[in-house]
């Protein structure tokens, strides 16, 4: 059998072999983020979905503009579901602001984190999370974007049950490839430490994806498809990750 990160990059050729050049993607990336806000009245919708066997991630975001490209607002609705139960996670409200654009992009972000998690679905409490998204223009066929984030949830669970709170830092790093101006492929890498009091673990993913765009008129539809697999201490993790934003006018 075919093994699926040699499958993914087929289907990525595949496509960019069958697609007329168009406005090159400029979009969201899979597990990172990529340092474009949104242009003045167009808005994007996104769908994920993450899992394994047993765990499947769902999540709904809207990107808007705040009168200018220089201002985003967003938030994200996770959905998770474990084991035939399906829960609301945590809602989180993102504040981006477009420091810089051109070939070096940069767009600092403050999130606020609310408690609407069912049970063990949540943290139990408010936080926040403050990230650093950058993203290079490396030449014509090739963009790189880096991020840097921390969140933190002063006291995890019960308000009264003298948890410690906990601090999760993140690094990513990723690489597009702009096989075609409408077919990208795209190899990331996200690392997390997590550190809840006595309990500290990591977190390692590299992810091979391909994502496609369609342009219907105003609107952009990008189908995308990753396979986030464990290295170091998430060896032995393998997931699949499936995304579609819709971008339009308003």
């Amino acid at each position: 059998m075919l093994p699926i990160h040699r499958a993914v990059l087929l289907l990525g050729l595949a496509f960019a072999a069958r697609l007329d050049a168009q406005t090159p993607i400029s979009d969201n990336s899979f597990l990172l983020e990529e340092a474009y806000n949104q242009e003045a009245r167009v808005v994007q919708h996104v769908a994920t979905a993450m899992g394994d066997d047993g765990i499947v991630e769902l999540g709904f975001t809207q990107e808007w503009p705040l009168f200018s490209q220089r201002h985003q607002i967003s938030y994200t609705l996770p959905l998770l579901r474990v084991n035939d139960e399906t829960r609301w996670g945590d809602v989180e409200i993102q504040y981006r602001y477009q420091l810089l654009s051109g070939r070096v992009a940069v767009a600092p972000s403050l999130t606020a984190i609310l408690p609407t998690g069912h049970d063990a679905f949540g943290a139990g409490n408010p936080g926040m999370a403050v990230g650093l998204p950058v993203s290079l223009a490396l030449s014509p066929a090739f963009a790189a974007h880096t991020n840097a984030g921390v969140t933190l949830l002063p006291n995890v669970g019960d308000l009264n049950d003298g948890a410690e709170g906990e601090v999760e830092i993140s690094l990513g790093q990723s690489v597009v490839w702009l096989a075609h101006p409408r077919v990208n492929l795209l190899v990331e890498a996200l690392w997390s430490r997590t550190d809840a009091g006595d309990v500290v673990s990591e977190s390692l993913l590299v992810s091979p994806g391909v994502r496609a765009a369609f342009n219907l008129g105003a609107t952009q539809v990008v189908p995308g498809l990753a396979v986030p697999i464990g290295v170091g201490a998430s060896s032995g993790e393998r997931y699949a990750f499936l995304y579609l934003s819709i971008e339009h006018p308003f």
